[in-house]
């Protein structure tokens, strides 16, 4: 059974019905559509009982955001209308303010990001020195190498971006993208380091090598190629994720539109109809 009906077009909580809960003075519930979720936030923390009350219907605490989120349903809806006073028509008009400043806050942290950023990942001519200097083998040109690496990323990120005009998954494939770069960057100096500092047998020669120095070391080279390993999983699953947002975007556009030309088309049945 529903635990709210309905009053005119807008829903209200049953008050016998509804868990015992004290309206909450500065709390702000605002309805994310875009990620199916609804959004606490409080002018201040609010007190141990409200928060293990928000813990208890599902709510987790964003950091990034700065609010209590968790995605919509009737449980969770129910709750966050029964910390605020506001009637459910002003909650949705406060979220599409909210939708409407966030968009615009995007745009502007979306101009401040330059992803065409490939000519300053660049490794140290010291590192490649040492590098060619500890192989036995030829070492190619590592800065060449990255740039490359990263420029495939660009050219994969930059064909998502062009097949969706939604901002926020535009937002989370670009911050996706540099976040990548970032990281798999670092790890890759961290990796070329370690090589340069630790020539192999094979330069060195076995006599005085110690065994268990060198599992030690191949075991910290090892959880460095693991690390970037998981740098890349982690950007693949982002990609596969924005592409899933995308298809799912273009599906409630197509179908929004196909409802809109049906509706046209049986306005002009009945008007064809009436005369």
């Amino acid at each position: 059974m529903s635990n709210y009906y309905s009053k005119g077009d807008t829903k209200v909580i049953k008050a016998q019905e509804a868990e015992e809960q004290t309206i909450i003075e500065g709390v702000t519930v605002v309805l994310n559509d875009n990620k199916n979720g609804v959004e606490l936030y409080f002018n201040d923390k609010p007190s141990e009982k409200v928060r293990n009350n928000l813990k208890t219907h599902g709510f987790r605490w964003s950091k990034f955001n700065k609010c209590w989120y968790t995605k919509q349903s009737e449980d969770s809806l129910n709750f966050a209308y029964s910390l605020n006073s506001k009637s459910i028509e002003d909650i949705k008009e406060v979220s599409e303010e909210y939708k409407k400043e966030k968009e615009l806050k995007i745009k502007e942290e979306l101009k401040e990001i330059n992803i065409n950023d490939i000519e300053s990942y660049i490794v140290s001519k010291d590192i490649q020195r040492r590098l060619e200097n500890n192989s036995w083998a030829q070492q190619n040109d590592k800065t060449k190498q990255i740039q490359s690496y990263f420029n495939e990323a660009n050219n994969e990120a930059i064909e998502l971006l062009n097949s969706t005009d939604n901002i926020n998954i535009k937002y989370d494939i670009t911050k996706a993208l540099q976040r990548f770069k970032r990281d798999y960057y670092n790890n890759f100096i961290k990796e070329l380091t370690h090589r340069a500092n630790n020539p192999t047998w094979l330069v060195t020669g076995r006599n005085g090598r110690s065994a268990t120095k060198d599992n030690k070391m191949n075991n910290k080279y090892n959880n460095i190629m693991k690390e970037s390993s998981e740098i890349l999983s982690k950007y693949n699953k982002s990609l596969r994720v924005a592409n899933t947002k995308i298809k799912n975007d273009k599906q409630v556009k197509d179908l929004y539109s196909s409802e809109i030309i049906n509706n046209l088309f049986q306005e002009e049945i009945t008007v064809e109809y009436i005369v």
